[in-house]
């Protein structure tokens, strides 16, 4: 799953984020990708946005699936989770 934002990631954000999926396996300041997260909720969504003052999107990345990082970076969704490419 990945959760972006267009800006970053404000702190009180960051704490909620922590608290509702625990740590990332890759993050940057406006992208987070986690590993093994089966559900989301729709008001702690919606309390997440809120306190970010923005748009959150969150998404269940298929096998295969690349995101990239404000550095550049990416990372491909496998079986086994996010990969470094």
């Amino acid at each position: 799953m990945s959760i972006q934002c267009e800006e970053p990631f404000n702190d009180e954000m960051k704490a909620m984020m922590q608290e509702m999926f625990g740590e990332p396996e890759v993050k940057d300041n406006k992208t987070a990708l986690y590993n093994d997260l089966l559900e989301l909720q729709q008001q702690k969504m919606k309390e997440l946005a809120n306190v970010a003052g923005q748009p959150v999107t969150a998404e269940f990345n298929s096998i295969g699936e690349i995101k990239e990082l404000s550095d550049g970076t990416k990372y491909e969704v496998t079986n086994k989770g996010w990969k470094k490419i």
